[in-house]
């Protein structure tokens, strides 16, 4: 009986020398199957876009399982339209472009909002422009289709002032606008952050860049993937979010560490950073904020002849994922 037992014993020991190996070549196999795919990310160079940043440089997707590799461009429009000739899997941008995109038929899908902000604002050349009754036959530059242009005729109806007491020159490149305005080209331009900033530091006895009251607009930065890839890479689209939740995390308490990815991501200054920190919170959620700027967005691209369907604006949101994640997260206006 002793020597059968030290037999079995000797078989134990022999079993879990090779089990032990064994399994942990299983788990390291998962592991590896899991992060195997490589999703691609289109990200524009805006301090809004601040999580897309620092979930890539501290690697939280990685941590969550997935491989993704970030596309940088120029502007959100940029990187929608890497999007759109499928180039990218998932891309961010404020909610406009998407939403005109999805109103002319595009098959898309905002899963989250990662940021609020209020980025887009009017920068004035003061020796024109002193009070709002000053841009009445004024040049005024906008990019079209952006949520500085959303929130230019926002400005403008509050204001009572009719677009046609106003000139208003559309550019294609936010950094040529930029120029115009300090060159005295045009009086005024409603753009986004940085390039308000940068006219305000480049001229900064001869311009002036308005805060945007919340009340006219708040915008908020997206996360947008094309419905067939949503529906067929819902564990992908998981850990997208899932690596979001642990950048905002990050900067929430480690702003200083965010703020140094930021600036060698983007090339911002720390002088500029911290000019504009405030300006942002950011959050990964569907609140019903948003739902109240999509219905108002859609009716003003739908008078402006900008659309070409007649499908409800909320359509384009889909929760799954993020209520998948934390139902807490979305707010009662997407859990119909």
């Amino acid at each position: 009986m002793k020597r059968h037992a030290k037999l079995v014993l000797i078989l134990s020991i022999v079993v879990l020398i090779i089990a032990v190996p064994l399994s942990v070549l299983i788990i390291s196999h998962s592991q590896q199957k899991k992060n195997s795919e490589t999703v691609t990310y289109a990200a524009p160079l805006t301090l809004a876009a601040a999580p897309i940043y620092v979930a890539d440089a501290k690697g939280f997707w990685h941590d969550a399982g997935i491989n993704v590799k970030v596309s940088y461009f120029s502007s959100g429009a940029k990187a929608l339209d890497a999007l759109l000739a499928n180039d990218a899997d998932v891309m961010s941008v404020s909610e406009t472009p998407p939403l005109r995109a999805y109103l002319n038929g595009a098959k898309i899908n905002i899963i989250s909002t990662m940021t609020e902000h209020r980025e887009a604002k009017l920068t004035v050349r003061t020796n024109e422009i002193s009070k709002p009754q000053d841009m009445v036959r004024k040049k005024i530059g906008t990019v079209p289709g952006t949520n500085s242009d959303y929130y230019m005729y926002r400005w403008l109806v509050a204001n009572n002032i009719k677009t046609s007491q106003v000139t208003i020159i559309p550019f294609n490149n936010p950094s040529a606008m930029v120029q115009a305005l300090v060159q005295g080209n045009i009086d005024a331009m409603f753009a986004w952050e940085p390039y308000n900033y940068d006219v305000t530091n480049e001229i900064t006895a001869l311009a002036k860049s308005y805060p945007t009251p919340a009340q006219l607009y708040s915008g908020r930065t997206t996360v947008v993937m094309n419905s067939s890839y949503l529906n067929s890479h819902l564990g992908a689209a998981k850990g997208i979010i899932e690596g979001l939740i642990k950048a905002v995390d990050y900067i929430n308490s480690n702003p200083n560490g965010a703020k140094k990815i930021v600036m060698a991501r983007t090339g911002m200054s720390i002088k500029s950073l911290d000019a504009l920190w405030n300006e942002y919170d950011y959050k990964v959620e569907l609140d019903n904020g948003l739902h109240a700027i999509l219905n108002n967005e859609t009716s003003w691209i739908k008078s402006s002849g900008g659309d070409g369907t007649n499908m409800g604006p909320s359509k384009i949101v889909n929760a799954t994922v993020l209520l998948g994640i934390n139902s807490n997260r979305v707010g009662s206006d997407f859990k119909h």
